[in-house]
């Protein structure tokens, strides 16, 4: 019995003994990672990488990562280096809610650069709301999608004023006074088409037809054949990606109506994209109106590092470049106190001049432009082309 007990007691401490070093394992694990979250600071990367908006998305994140990586060569913020964790939201609300989640909840992030369209960033604004998340959203234009949302901003204005300046070009400069629409039945392009039409016939134009499509609709001749019979002299599309746009365009040229109207569109209906799927016969007439900026240094920048030009509209794109600074300096000032940040950012005499604007942000964080910073573009001999507005 009492040799026994002897070896119980034996076993006892070898586990017990056991049990410390696995504690001591764990403990040190768990500083290390503290220490390690200490050493850097966590940003997250919310970008449509693949998906409806890829073509938008890829450069924005792009820009981010050259902004970043400028920083980080430069000693970082507050002497840390930035950690960018990049993550896919496809421009689809269900899985920009699942990889958010994981920034925030498994990453610890406290600051997400994105979403980069519409649809993903309205879904995620109420979560990192919820977690005291600040995020700067990229080319998310539509109306209203952080009104009451805090720690939200965006780099790109909504669509309300470009839409205004878009039916008062098509009047006075196209002198257009009948136009039909057909959009798509997505927030952004929605958005636009809503705030055009209101616009263009207080102006005193007149809308012979809209129709509204759902995303997954490719078959366009019949709206388009009822277009055509009610006489438009020209045509708006409204598409949240460039495939919409391609397939309408074409359709439009099958029928003879390219003939017979001007086409005009938002900034993604227009864009490099669809000229591309159109075999560079987009229309060189067709037209938009967008923020405009240039900057060769910077553009410069990108295609060094890139080895080619952002597919999509430049000031968009880059702005998440500007979007980056201004979180150095929000977080060289507080820390990561995401209140503070917020506070900082809303701040009415912020000013901050970026390369690509200077920024200021209204409550809800909408940067806040004026008028002048608009230009109607259009895509002659595959190069974007940049007017004044009359």
């Amino acid at each position: 019995m009492k040799t026994l007990s002897i070896i119980v007691i034996v076993v006892i401490c070898f586990l017990l003994i056991g049990a410390i070093g696995i504690i001591s394992v764990n403990s040190n694990a768990n500083f290390s990672a503290i220490q390690s979250e200490k050493e850097v600071i966590r940003v997250g990367g919310l970008f449509s990488l693949t998906g409806t908006t890829a073509f938008s998305g890829n450069p924005e994140a792009r820009f981010a990562q050259l902004a970043i990586d400028e920083i980080n060569q430069n000693g970082g913020i507050n002497g840390k280096q930035i950690e960018f964790i990049l993550e896919d939201d496809k421009c689809d609300a269900k899985e920009a809610i699942t990889v958010a989640t994981k920034l925030m909840e498994q990453d610890y992030v406290k600051f997400i650069l994105g979403p980069s369209c519409s649809p993903a960033t309205a879904a995620v604004a109420p979560i990192t709301n919820e977690h005291k998340v600040v995020i700067i959203a990229a080319s998310s234009v539509a109306k209203n999608i952080f009104q009451g949302k805090g720690y939200s901003f965006r780099a790109s204005p909504e669509v309300t004023v470009p839409a205004q300046l878009q039916a008062l070009q098509t009047i006075n400069s196209k002198h257009l006074t009948k136009v039909a629409i057909i959009s798509e039945l997505s927030n952004f392009p929605k958005s636009w088409s809503d705030d055009f039409e209101e616009e263009y016939v207080q102006l005193g134009g007149k809308i012979t037809k809209r129709i509204d499509f759902t995303s997954n609709e490719t078959n366009f001749r019949t709206a388009l054949q009822q277009i055509s019979n009610s006489n438009p002299g020209g045509v708006f599309i409204s598409t949240l990606g460039p495939a919409a746009a391609v397939q309408i365009i074409k359709q439009i040229n099958e029928l003879g109506l390219n003939d017979e109207v001007v086409l005009l569109g938002n900034h993604t209906s227009t864009d490099n994209a669809v000229n591309e799927g159109l075999g560079g016969l987009m229309p060189e007439s067709m037209f938009t109106i967008v923020p405009y900026s240039s900057d060769a240094n910077l553009l410069s920048k990108y295609v060094a590092k890139y080895g080619e030009e952002p597919s999509f509209e430049y000031f968009y794109t880059a702005a998440m470049y500007d979007a980056v600074y201004l979180l150095k300096d929000a977080i060289t000032f507080c820390g990561e106190d995401t209140t503070c940040v917020e506070n900082y950012l809303k701040n009415p005499n912020l000013n901050f001049k970026g390369q690509v604007a200077e920024w200021n942000f209204d409550l809800n964080g909408n940067p806040l432009f004026s008028k002048e910073v608009y230009r109607e573009r259009r895509i002659v001999g595959g190069v974007k082309i940049y007017y004044l507005i009359n």
